[in-house]
């Protein structure tokens, strides 16, 4: 697909990143969007997102590339509004952070995700975005894994799945693609899992109750 329907009948283009559509998004549905972002420069990291149908856990888009932080910020606004306005979780380390700032500020997303780690005391501050990090890292991988192998995530993408077969836990504990090979899909999809797995209320507001 070369653009992005949005507000307003307004078009945005999507090279040079590639966007793939397998189900497009239907009333009545609901729809989660889990992002990695890139550095946007040649040979480095891609930046994907993945859109998953919350209910059924059905991929049902894949927006991959290398583009900067914030044109990747632009397609994925595009993106969610597209898909009903889906909760949209972006990996907030590095280069994440500019892509929330213009998600937040520039877009004004109405449905970005905002993290609360799952021992984290009562009243304990959200915070916008996924953290990838020793303690959400290994709950990912292995939450996703799990949702593969019983057959609860149906997957499109071939590359995707590529993606899938090479993701391996070295002798040291490190949960990474093997040398030579990218992980940002999995870890996209990974990250819309968790998503799909929490409480719609935490993504539904640009800030949380109270803030």
């Amino acid at each position: 697909m070369a653009v992005i329907s949005r507000r307003a009948g307004r078009p945005l283009p999507v090279a040079p990143a590639q966007l793939l559509v397998w189900r497009p998004p239907e009333q009545g549905k609901e729809y989660v969007l889990g992002a990695d972002v890139g550095e946007g420069l040649a040979g480095g990291d891609a930046s994907c997102a993945i859109v998953l149908e919350r209910r059924s856990g059905e991929q049902a888009a894949e927006l991959h590339g290398r583009v900067s932080p914030e044109r990747f910020a632009q397609l994925l606004d595009a993106l969610g509004r597209w898909y009903r306005r889906a909760v949209l979780a972006v990996e907030r380390n590095n280069h994440g952070h500019s892509t929330l700032n213009t998600l937040r500020n520039t877009c004004h997303y109405p449905r970005l995700y905002y993290h609360v780690r799952y021992d984290a005391r009562a009243g304990a501050r959200p915070i916008l975005g996924w953290p990838t990090d020793q303690s959400t890292k290994p709950i990912l991988v292995d939450d996703l894994a799990a949702a593969i192998a019983g057959g609860h995530v149906t997957l499109h993408s071939q590359a995707l799945v590529d993606e899938c077969m090479t993701f391996i836990t070295t002798d040291t504990g490190a949960q990474q693609a093997q040398a030579g090979k990218h992980d940002d899909r999995v870890m996209a999809l990974g990250i819309a899992w968790q998503v799909r797995k929490r409480p719609a209320a935490r993504g539904t507001t640009q800030r949380p109750e109270g803030w």
